[in-house]
């Protein structure tokens, strides 16, 4: 039974444990090192991914976060996950202030889509995203951005490049693409998947999250 239990623990949000700590450095803008009871530990936080240092709004993010969580700041850690480098993945809280959050509806961090499911309250995080994409804010507001995950491959500019070498794609006055294009699309402005479709390959990188799955199949769920 006790081994059950713990087998339980393992799998369910709940039985991971919430640090009490105090900040003792920021990395960037989605990770940052606590110490409790005399132990370092880093924390990747849940929920957000942050521009890398390298990129555009990468500096920005970073020194935010800085100043929301500065050097001996007491802060609470709800444990979420551990990432594949043994770091603890959890939502930093400051009293009331949800620094996961406060960083996407700041537009200092965008949403981790891809581990969305473990985060508590995500319907929070992408309104709150939608909020800041809206008033081009932070992130929002860099033209051509890449998305961190797609800066980590590699990727450096949003826009596909003619022959010639000039861009095309945001730029572009295509009659063909939805009106969407020139803010931000969702699977909800498709008729057809093939409409869909097209927008994802005018736009490598995936601006507007059509491909979750990151499978190169955008709105999977359209006729």
């Amino acid at each position: 039974m006790k081994t059950l239990l713990v087998s339980l623990c393992l799998s369910v949000v709940v039985c991971l444990p919430t640090l009490a700590a105090q900040v003792v450095s920021v990395g960037d803008g989605d990770t940052l090192t606590v110490v409790e009871n005399g132990q370092n530990i880093t924390i990747r936080l849940a929920c957000i991914d942050a521009p890398e240092s390298s990129q555009p709004g990468g500096r920005a993010s970073t020194n935010r976060l800085k100043q929301l969580v500065a050097v001996g700041t007491q802060v609470s850690v709800k444990t979420v996950d551990r990432d594949r480098y043994g770091r603890t993945v959890g939502v930093v809280s400051k009293g009331n202030l949800n620094i996961n959050l406060t960083m996407v509806q700041e537009g200092q961090a965008v949403v981790y889509h891809k581990y969305l499911s473990n985060c508590p309250n995500s319907e929070a995080y992408i309104n709150a995203e939608k909020q800041a994409q809206q008033r081009s804010i932070g992130f929002w507001n860099i033209t051509n951005a890449v998305m961190p995950w797609d800066w980590r491959k590699g990727v450096r500019n949003n826009q596909p490049t003619n022959a010639n070498g000039t861009t095309r794609g945001n730029s572009v006055n295509n009659a063909n693409l939805p009106a969407c294009v020139n803010n931000d699309c969702d699977c909800s402005d498709f008729s057809t998947q093939s409409q869909a479709q097209q927008v994802l390959q005018a736009y490598p990188g995936d601006p507007h999250r059509l491909d979750r799955d990151k499978d190169g199949v955008a709105c999977e769920s359209l006729p």
